[in-house]
């Protein structure tokens, strides 16, 4: 069923997910007892995989974009 969904839908809630996913570590990184703390450079790493993840992302759904854009025009032509 989630394959039935338009890429740029499906693109759309993997971003949400993601920056849910942040949010929750961003909390991990609050509930340390301090920024030096055991796995805190973890987290923060992960933090920086998910917002190199979104880049991506949005690269791909601003190609989503442009394709989607272009066929209108060819069709205009």
């Amino acid at each position: 069923m989630e394959n039935a969904k338009p890429p740029r839908r499906r693109l759309e809630q993997a971003c949400v997910s993601l920056q849910d996913a942040v949010e929750e570590l961003e909390g991990v990184l609050d509930a340390l007892p301090s920024p030096h703390a055991q796995g805190a450079d973890e987290v923060n790493e992960a933090i920086g995989a998910i917002m190199e993840t979104l880049r991506l992302l949005n690269t791909a759904y601003g190609s989503l974009e442009t394709r989607d854009t272009l066929r209108v025009v060819r069709s205009v032509e």
